[in-house]
């Protein structure tokens, strides 16, 4: 179907780098608004060289490209890169532009193209700043002039990757798509009424949130094995020296062979264990290389290169499919530790139950390609709109429609096999609470080391540090919660968990033993938040003391 040209707002910057940073931002919050009360999504923003000595020479009052935007509010460190992090802060831009909307999808200007040649009323010098702070709508003869504009369509950080390839064509070709579907998009409503209806017989609840109930007892896993299974990957210390030496291999088995002596962190996302034969393990191919050395060499070379952040990603896909015989849950396993934001894991009989029910043509059993792959990321990621639009939640990432597209596949294969009953919904919710509690702790401590100095730094920060990773602190805080037995390090009274709690004062809460010191191991016990709020900056063995003159004894 065709779909009417957008409306396109004028905006400057020092440059165009949408493939690092996949937003844009405004310095003051204000003025995010202020655009957001103007713009709706699908929106283009144009954008040209400011003329400022941070932008090259060349660029200034130069069309750069245009980002189609998203009108719902995020932070700038939500959808920015490494490297464009690390570039603000190398300028000392840290604190501008952090008021952010996502950006969906971006092109390339490939033609040059003075600013005056486009938006030649639009635009006056006087309105340089304003235009930067506020944005401006193009008329109608220059809206025609800018979708005539020939451009090339580039990544954007924290999309999927692109679908197929839109190179040097004008503007508003891009605007003449299908959907996956290939009818008039996804009708997500009845799919989202059937998947709620399958929750409530199966669990007794409703779905709200992602980190609440049964899809956060089912699928709240996966990016902590990601996580953990990137400590075993350790691709950071890998060099071309060592490709053929068997190392790379053997660590990329390692973070595919997750098996929990306890807890659920056991790697289902590809199927390694021995149960069936040898030959059926998607890994196959690894573990014989390893062993008799057969293609260690190239298939390592390829891992390698996978990882560095110039990676030829299509022509890597093809040649890792070539080298494994083709097991697509493991090319989508090593894509998925690559980047979560693009690229999720898959089961193709599984997604292929759900794609059917909700109404997409795309299959991929059978179907391994990076065209597929691309396709299927694609789909997920018009899912996630659509969840988006339905419920009213916000930021909804890959990974949740992921695991929302994965759980409605599953209760349909319940249904179908008679296993669709209540009863089982009780241990769910309290799981579901439990990791919904684990969450806001994690988010509390990030928000207390923000506030301690301003910056969001996870490791380095003056008055708090938070000295472990966030994989690190996860394990932590479910470690605390096994060896203190689910109470009160300093009352014993039992923990309640959100969303099942019915006071609020007992969940749980991280507390510093001593309080000037930092949130590292050993210095960390969990209480009921009443007692945080209480002890403040008390000593412990003091405020433990008084809790007991309390209870009646010294």
């Amino acid at each position: 179907m065709h779909q009417p040209p957008p409306t396109i707002w004028l905006r400057s910057f020092f440059g165009f780098t949408p493939e690092e940073d996949g937003y844009i931002g405004w310095s003051k919050e204000a003025n995010r608004q202020h655009v957001m009360s103007k713009a709706s999504s699908g929106d283009i923003m144009m954008i040209y060289g400011a003329g400022s000595a941070s932008t090259s020479s060349s660029d200034i009052l130069r069309v750069l490209g245009f980002l189609q935007i998203e009108t719902t509010p995020i932070h700038d460190t939500d959808k920015a890169s490494d490297k464009g992090m690390q570039r603000k802060r190398d300028n000392g831009w840290e604190d501008r532009w952090t008021f952010a909307l996502p950006v969906r999808r971006a092109w390339r200007v490939t033609q040059k193209t003075r600013l005056d040649q486009i938006a030649f009323r639009t635009y006056q010098p006087e309105k340089g700043r304003a235009i930067a702070a506020w944005s401006a709508a193009l008329e109608p003869d220059e809206l025609e002039k800018a979708l005539a504009l020939r451009v090339t369509e580039v990544p954007v950080f924290g999309e999927p990757p692109l679908q197929s390839e839109f190179v040097d064509r004008p503007l508003g070709e891009a605007f003449r798509s299908q959907s996956l579907s290939g009818s008039e998009g996804i009708d997500f409503a009845p799919i989202f009424a059937r998947l709620q209806d399958l929750l409530e017989r199966f669990s007794g609840e409703r779905f709200k949130r992602f980190d609440e109930g049964l899809i956060a007892a089912w699928e709240s896993y996966k990016p902590r094995l990601r996580d953990h299974a990137l400590i075993q990957l350790d691709s950071d210390s890998w060099s071309e020296g060592d490709i053929g030496s068997g190392k790379i291999v053997e660590q990329t088995i390692d973070a595919i062979e997750i098996q929990a002596s306890h807890g659920d962190l056991t790697n289902n996302l590809v199927f390694w264990q021995n149960r069936f034969g040898h030959a059926n393990r998607d890994h196959r191919a690894l573990i014989e290389a390893k062993s008799s050395g057969a293609g260690l060499e190239q298939l390592e070379n390829l891992i390698f290169e996978l990882f560095r952040d110039d990676a030829d990603e299509p022509k890597l896909f093809e040649a890792l499919k070539e080298s494994t015989g083709g097991k697509y849950p493991l090319l989508a396993y090593l894509f998925f530790l690559k980047d979560m934001d693009r690229f999720m894991p898959i089961q193709p009989t599984g997604f292929d139950r759900a794609f059917e029910a909700i109404g997409l043509e795309l299959r991929t059993r059978g179907q391994c390609s990076w065209e597929n792959y691309n396709a299927f990321n694609q789909a997920l990621s018009e899912i996630r709109h659509a969840i988006e639009a339905e419920t009213g939640l916000e930021n909804v990432k890959l990974i949740d429609a992921h695991s929302l597209v994965w759980l409605f596949s599953t209760l349909i294969r319940k249904e179908d096999a008679g296993e669709l009953d209540i009863g089982k919904g009780a241990n769910d919710r309290v799981l579901g609470a439990r990791e919904r509690s684990i969450a806001d702790i994690k988010y509390s401590v990030g928000k207390t080391v923000f506030n301690s100095n301003g910056q969001t730094v996870e490791r380095k920060v003056k008055d708090k540090e938070l000295r472990m990773t966030g994989y690190e602190l996860d394990n932590l805080l479910r470690h605390l919660l096994e060896v203190q037995e689910e109470r009160c390090a300093i009352t014993g009274q039992p923990f309640q968990y959100q969303g099942a709690h019915s006071n609020s004062n007992m969940l749980p809460s991280l507390d510093r033993i001593d309080s000037d010191g930092h949130y590292e191991k050993g210095n960390l016990q969990l209480v009921c938040r009443f007692i945080n709020f209480w002890k403040q900056a008390a000593d412990d063995l003091e405020f433990r003391r008084l809790i007991n003159v309390v209870r009646g004894f010294d």
